[in-house]
């Protein structure tokens, strides 16, 4: 990246939507760049590109690993630009029925537009073998899957998907690069709900798609002609909350790991990779080693999932996951309520089931409020561990 002007340790934000170029032949040149003709683009129009936006970008992909990026409005904008530029009538795409409710959708209206879907286990490698079979077109893949939390081995799913000349897209807003790097398993593409882990702090939209050039440049054509673009002042504001990644995944995996233990400690019916219980913890210890920051538990019904949400005072009730706040939210009636009924029970999604997405409160006050919620002692005294340097932090209660 080239440095910014006067000397600023952060980019500018440009709010310029236009941007004049010294001739007329150079503002021609500029355009047939953006067309797909080779040479170095240049500025002309921020739906096509933007200096902060680009300065966004290029961290992303160096987070990743990935040659290039195109950061979009949402994380639902990064999903549909990726497959729409490498799917068309008579494409097969591979997915399992278990990923994020409007991401189900989207393929359900894909589906109606000539795109074959077929839905399996994809944790199951057999099962993901049967689907994909001798050709497929893309394999999209959630590891951890939401809301399950169930796991995909990504090196296998890649050679299988090469194998049948297919793409292999990794939805990895769940572990964020600071815990996975799909492109380094084998994937092609990795989509990101900016939106959560990277950005941190739940104020604002963005998505992103990341890795080589070629197959990003499909996904910046259609983000250009939807109009899925990300504005400079939240691309600034995703790259400030990017710059304190690592420490906030570290602290919040650790606490959610440890509300995982004492869950299970008291007998509930939680689930998080790292646990030894976890089907997937063999290649959780191997794939995303720093865990996640998300687990659930499972209640008898959703009278009990409703009763547990309402009594939390410090985790609030709401949708997304990632920030610097505790979040728990019902899946069966809010994120994934638009799935028929057989298809998230098929998907291990129950009406007891809980997700909640740990923040950086003192783990001694998330563990305080989950299992009073739960009509539960203080987790600490079984032996639960705090992440270092939380012992002295405080945090009010939410009211609800």
């Amino acid at each position: 990246m080239a440095e910014n002007p006067y000397g600023a340790v952060n980019p500018p934000i440009v709010r310029s939507s236009t941007f004049s170029y010294p001739t007329a032949g150079e503002g021609a040149r500029r355009f047939q760049v953006a067309g797909g003709a080779a040479g170095e683009p240049g500025l002309f129009y921020s739906r096509m590109d933007n200096p902060t936006v680009a300065a966004l970008e290029e961290h992303l992909a160096k987070l990743e690993g990935g040659e290039a990026c195109v950061a979009t409005a949402s994380g639902m904008g990064a999903i549909f630009a990726a497959l729409m530029g490498h799917l068309k009538p008579g494409s097969r795409i591979v997915a399992d029925p278990c990923v994020y409710g409007c991401t189900h959708t989207l393929l359900d209206k894909l589906a109606k537009w000539g795109v074959q879907v077929v839905r399996c286990d994809t944790s199951d490698p057999a099962a993901l073998a049967a689907a994909i079979g001798r050709k497929v077109d893309v394999v999209f893949i959630e590891t951890p899957m939401n809301p399950t939390l169930r796991l995909v081995d990504l090196k296998g799913a890649a050679k299988m998907t090469h194998a049948a000349g297919g793409l292999l897209m990794v939805d990895n807003t769940f572990c964020t690069p600071a815990a996975q790097k799909p492109l380094a398993l084998g994937a092609d593409l990795v989509i990101h709900s900016l939106t959560k882990g990277i950005n941190g702090h739940s104020d604002l939209l963005a998505g992103a798609v990341i890795g080589p050039a070629k197959l990003v440049r499909s996904a910046w054509d259609w983000r250009k002609d939807a109009g899925a673009v990300l504005d400079a002042d939240t691309a600034w504001h995703v790259l400030r909350g990017a710059q304190t990644l690592e420490v906030r995944t570290t602290r919040a995996n650790a606490s959610a790991l440890a509300v995982a233990q004492a869950l299970a400690a008291e007998g509930v019916r939680t689930s998080h990779p790292l646990l030894p219980n976890h089907p997937d913890h063999k290649l959780a210890k191997a794939q995303m080693p720093a865990g996640c920051c998300v687990l659930t538990l499972d209640l008898e019904s959703e009278k009990a999932a409703h009763r547990f949400l309402d009594r939390l005072t410090l985790v609030a009730r709401a949708v997304s996951l990632g920030g610097y706040e505790s979040l728990a939210s019902h899946p069966w009636s809010t994120t994934h309520s638009a799935l028929p009924e057989p298809a998230r029970r098929s998907a291990g999604i129950t009406p007891g089931l809980i997700r909640l997405s740990c923040g950086i409160e003192p783990l001694e006050a998330i563990m305080a409020d989950v299992l009073g919620a739960l009509e539960r002692r203080p987790a600490m005294r079984m032996g639960a561990k705090a992440p270092k340097g939380t012992a002295t932090l405080t945090m009010k209660a939410r009211r609800a």
